[in-house]
């Protein structure tokens, strides 16, 4: 089996990202589509009704192609921070509890 490829944190010049990094702005994962070597996945964001109608439509508008590595490093680093937002106080407990119980639910 290959060795995993090391996972290098790359510096951000004087603290800012360069100005042709691209903002996406998204409401949440729609998918997962794993397979042996990459994990795809779709990044949606909810649009309301142009009518005014308090309805909302899901639009797909990124797909993320990542290594299985650089996945597993994602996740881990997403939980090492929740767990920090938590401590510090900037995300109530309560507010994680809600979604995991919503998340399943829905399996």
């Amino acid at each position: 089996m290959a060795e995993a490829p090391k996972v290098e944190l790359i510096s951000i010049e004087e603290g800012f990202p360069h100005s042709t990094v691209p903002t996406i702005f998204c409401d949440g994962i729609a998918n997962l589509a794993p397979s042996p070597h990459v994990v795809k996945f779709y990044l949606f964001r909810q649009d309301p009704d142009q009518t005014g109608k308090p309805k909302y439509k899901n639009q797909i508008l990124a797909q993320i192609v990542m290594t299985v590595p650089g996945f597993i490093y994602t996740v881990l680093l997403g939980e090492q921070a929740l767990k920090q937002f938590v401590e510090q106080g900037t995300i109530p407990q309560e507010t994680i509890d809600n979604i995991k119980s919503s998340i399943q639910k829905q399996q």
